[in-house]
């Protein structure tokens, strides 16, 4: 009976359970999607509720003229606010000289690029293509709120790395009006001519 026993006589390796398998890694990679873009909608919601006399909000710019990509821009007479959002599920440590940061997460390790290092290269272009001093934009990584941040504090305590629910209260950090009224209406003015 063991001699004649084929691995395609098992319904996992039949079309059938082939098919099954195929729907199943599709269903599942559409719902991880569905649920980062439902996060980044949240988030979006939440900056939303930003006094519109006082901040500006203008999300998914991306400047014709390079590969530069911001995922939310918050303008304000208090600053130039440029948020990254990242989506992970673990603990998160590093400090800003690291190059690479360690995710861990169910006993798994991984690096990835320091985040904020990547986002403080897109300062110098982001400022040319505004034209606004470096000093007046200031950077914010948000992180989905299943990432435990494991960061040297100052990180935290400027409120520069926040998960999610932070980033209102990372933007009122800042209290000292630094650029003019009008020169946020012209940077929004360019910014919604990108869109």
């Amino acid at each position: 009976m063991l001699a004649n026993f084929n691995l395609s006589d098992l319904y996992i390796f039949s079309p059938a359970g082939l098919v099954t398998i195929f729907i199943i890694a599709i269903l599942s990679t559409t719902l991880i999607n569905y649920r980062k873009n439902q996060k980044g909608a949240e988030l979006i919601e939440r900056l939303k509720q930003l006094d519109n006399d006082t901040y500006r909000l203008i999300s998914n710019v991306n400047f014709k003229s390079s590969d530069l990509k911001i995922d939310h821009i918050v303008l304000s007479t208090y600053g130039v606010f440029i948020i990254q959002r990242y989506h992970f599920t673990g603990v998160l440590s590093g400090t800003r000289s690291d190059q690479t940061w360690t995710l861990n997460h169910k006993n798994k390790q991984r690096n990835i690029n320091n985040p904020l290092k990547l986002l403080e290269t897109k300062i110098p272009e982001f400022s040319k293509e505004l034209n606004i001093k470096p000093k007046y934009i200031i950077p914010i990584i948000a992180y989905s709120n299943s990432t435990k941040l494991e960061v040297e504090p100052k990180l935290l305590n400027d409120f520069t790395l926040v998960n999610d629910n932070q980033v209102i209260e990372s933007i009122h950090f800042h209290k000292t009006p630094k650029i003019a009224k009008t020169i946020i209406a012209e940077m929004v003015e360019k910014l919604h001519a990108l869109q």
